[in-house]
């Protein structure tokens, strides 16, 4: 296996543990002084689906980035 494909392996996992911790996190100080226990299940499912879109969203700027690191475009040689 490439080099590539384990730094785009090892950051794909960072990612997946990032949305973990953080959705486990903000799922609990968003339902903890909520009475209600229906609310408390929809904002958990909100918080877990955000963070899921903000997570997405970073790996995949993060990944274009790198993946255009790994060929760049070469400009044409001027022949003088």
């Amino acid at each position: 296996m490439d080099d590539y494909h384990k730094v785009m392996r090892n950051g794909t996992i960072i990612y997946v543990v990032l949305w973990i911790i953080v959705s486990i996190v903000l799922s609990y100080f968003t339902t903890k002084d909520e009475p209600d226990s229906q609310k408390r299940k929809d904002y958990k499912i909100m918080s877990f689906i955000f963070t899921f879109m903000g997570t997405f969203c970073m790996w995949l700027m993060w990944i274009c980035v790198y993946m255009h690191q790994m060929y760049p475009i070469q400009l044409p040689r001027i022949k003088a």
